[in-house]
């Protein structure tokens, strides 16, 4: 299946998700490097007709895991291709969503991954989405292909990503001592 994605924020100057992603690591975790370190990347094998899906780690757990969205957000939105994939070695099958460029797959991960962070720091959850995809409302990320999470798996045993789960919250602007050692506290408590 081939889609046009439609532009759902046309005419602003809206940073490209990774940028977004990458802005709000920053503001929450001091010392926080790239966000490039935390996709994982992975292409169709046909040479012909090349096709990129990414994953995105959530760096604060190492276990959340975002599957490319249907990037619907910046206005200048790529197409994409779906496929459907073996869920878990059961009859089950889960949706991936392809794009022609690493890049435009990268954004489309990482869109979906702040489609879900915005939907639980929301409060009533009101944001504009960047996938037509639902967000979830929990630490459970959508499912991945079980060809991706055990590459993944193989990747990460290897070369382990940097979890910042043992960094400490940048304080926020008005913000006391009490509470930012709160939000550390309760950051660590939601850590599998």
């Amino acid at each position: 299946v081939t889609v046009a994605a439609t532009a759902g924020t046309a005419g602003r100057n809206v940073p490209l998700p990774k940028a977004q992603l990458q802005q709000y690591y920053q503001e929450r975790f001091l010392d926080f490097e790239s966000i490039g370190n935390y996709f994982f990347s992975f292409d169709n094998g046909d040479d012909q007709h090349k096709l990129h899906t990414s994953v995105f780690i959530n760096p604060t757990n190492g276990t959340e895991r975002f599957g490319c969205g249907r990037f619907v957000g910046n206005g200048k939105s790529p197409s994409y291709e779906t496929t459907s994939e073996d869920a878990d070695g059961s009859d089950g099958s889960i949706e991936v969503v392809w794009y022609k460029k690493k890049k435009d797959a990268e954004h489309a991960a990482a869109a979906r991954a702040l489609d879900c962070i915005q939907l639980r720091e929301s409060d009533p959850p009101s944001f504009p989405k960047l996938c037509s995809e639902t967000p979830l409302n929990t630490d459970a990320a959508p499912l991945l292909p079980l060809r991706f999470q055990l590459e993944i798996e193989t990747l990460m045993s290897e070369d382990p990503i940097p979890v910042i789960s043992n960094r400490k919250v940048r304080p926020m602007p008005m913000e006391t001592e009490a509470e930012v050692a709160q939000r550390q506290e309760y950051r660590l408590s939601r850590m599998p």
